[in-house]
């Protein structure tokens, strides 16, 4: 998979979104107008090799920082999604992928709500 270097602000517009990666990345672009309110989605799924059937941990592909208060469930600040596309395969190699307005939730609530396809 090709690694995408380039920071973009990215804007869905208005209703539901899909805001899909299909390559690894090694910095973040800005999802300027993420809502989960609005049903929008982050689809990571082509480029982690999650299987929790095999006993994967989501906490060892994904990970949710929060740069402002460092509670990235509080709905303040900004967070940044990190990525390990192997998990803890090859070791802990976490890559940032986008960074949104704080949602309120945690992880697995994004997973559970399908704001995040993993």
């Amino acid at each position: 998979m090709q690694s995408d270097s380039y920071v973009d602000t990215i804007y869905g517009g208005s209703g539901a979104d899909t805001f899909m990666i299909d390559a690894t990345r090694s910095t973040a672009d800005n999802l300027a107008d993420y809502s989960v309110a609005d049903n929008d989605v982050i689809d990571i799924s082509n480029v982690i090799s999650y299987d929790p059937g095999l006993g994967d941990l989501i906490d060892d592909f994904v990970k949710l920082v929060d740069s402002g208060d460092g509670d990235p469930a509080n709905g303040s600040g900004t967070v940044t999604m990190m990525v390990d596309a192997d998990g803890a395969a090859n070791g802990v190699n976490f890559q940032n992928y986008f960074t949104f307005d704080d949602q309120g939730m945690v992880l697995d609530d994004l997973i559970s709500n399908g704001h995040l396809l993993v």
